[in-house]
């Protein structure tokens, strides 16, 4: 986390103590959902068969996305916070600790942080804005033929598409339990049935996370 250096001092000072005392939530178990991949992941952990998806729109905020706060208080130089969503969907900013932000609009955190800070008594009336970053990332790891890593998103990936992007399958990709993982998430899909009707692809999202296991037989 980076912040503007027209901070005032008791603000740092408060920076300082929170940093020393951050710490992170435990790792949430991950929920699997069997299938052939014919559907988006749902809210639950387990298939859709299409439709709007609160999990699948693509301004919500996800984890991996890069977020800049600034926050002007009248009389007060305007602070600016830097950070990146973790795995847990959550940020951390100074005095306030760590705020779940995975899954909300900017318009619907800016509200919530502003809350925040005027509950705990911080300000009275701070102005609060949530800019998300240019680039949004998804990750792919495995039994794939370029290094993989993490992926610049743009709209309308697929995972077969994704899966090209990583210079697609080793001799030893095991097709047919190819992971998605979203969040609490997770997806074994079935990518041999895809290729044979590219309808049952599965859209990415920023956020995700593919691993594409090792076959020990053929």
């Amino acid at each position: 986390m980076t912040l503007n250096t027209r901070l005032s001092l008791p603000w740092l000072l408060l920076v300082v103590a929170f940093t020393a005392s951050c710490a992170r939530s435990p790792e949430t178990p991950i929920v699997v959902a069997d299938g052939g991949g014919t559907g988006e992941i749902g809210i639950s952990g387990t298939e859709t068969d299409g439709g709007e998806n609160m999990s699948s729109r693509e301004d919500l905020i996800r984890p991996g996305d890069g977020i800049v706060i600034r926050i002007t208080i009248t009389d007060v130089p305007q602070a600016n916070v830097e950070d990146r969503v973790d795995d847990y969907g959550n940020i951390t900013l100074p005095m306030i600790g760590d705020i779940f932000a995975e899954g909300k609009t900017t318009a619907k955190l800016e509200e919530d942080i502003r809350e925040i800070f005027i509950q705990e008594g911080y300000y009275k009336n701070p102005q609060v804005t949530v800019i998300l970053t240019k680039d949004r990332f998804f990750y792919i790891e495995g039994e794939i033929r370029a290094s993989g890593g993490q992926l610049v998103y743009t709209s309308g990936i697929t995972l077969m598409r994704a899966i090209a992007m990583a210079g697609s399958w080793t001799d030893w990709a095991d097709k047919k339990n190819v992971i998605v993982t979203r969040g609490d998430q997770r997806m074994v899909v079935d990518c041999t049935k895809i290729e044979k009707d590219p309808s049952l692809d599965i859209e990415i999202q920023p956020g995700d996370k593919i691993r594409v296991p090792r076959r020990w037989f053929s």
